[in-house]
């Protein structure tokens, strides 16, 4: 019998889901997809994009290369990560 406390599967967020790998190794997870400040500031007018958010984007890039699975809210941004990826 499987003890119930065990965590199998967490979902997290973008860049949550990298420090959770940090924090729990071994524990699978799934990424939902809702667009960090990297993927809005893509296409936002032309200008810098500040390093705190490309931080943000480098810690994303990790986790979702490292994920089990993703959930996306649109066909559209699923093509957009899978195109990166």
């Amino acid at each position: 019998m499987k003890n119930i406390d065990t965590i199998d599967i967490v979902e997290a967020s973008e860049t949550g889901a990298y420090y959770l790998s940090l924090l729990r190794p071994g524990i699978k997870t799934v990424i939902r997809l809702h667009g960090e400040a990297y993927t809005f500031a893509k296409y936002a007018p032309p200008g810098r994009i500040p390093t705190g958010i490309k931080l943000s984007r480098y810690l994303q890039r990790r986790s979702l290369v490292s994920a089990d699975m993703m959930t996306s809210p649109s066909y559209a941004h699923a093509e957009e990560i899978m195109s990166e990826l």
